[in-house]
């Protein structure tokens, strides 16, 4: 999934706030993207996926640092 604004990779998830309950109702969770700042909506699936890819992408910035070290 990429960024429609800048076509980004870089996605993550956003906080939910009381203006997302109609999205959550139709199954679409927010999500941020790391380069141009937007938000918007993805299905909950997909967004469950950007959670992992996110999850995978810190641990491995923190190997690397302490890697470094």
């Amino acid at each position: 999934m990429d960024c429609p604004f800048c076509n980004s990779a870089r996605l993550r998830n956003s906080r939910t706030r009381v203006a997302d309950i109609p999205h959550l109702l139709v199954l679409q969770s927010p999500v941020r993207c790391h380069n141009c700042q937007e938000r918007l909506y993805v299905p909950i699936w997909q967004a469950r996926e950007i959670r992992r890819a996110s999850k995978l992408r810190r641990e491995e910035e923190r190997l690397r640092r302490s890697a470094q070290n």
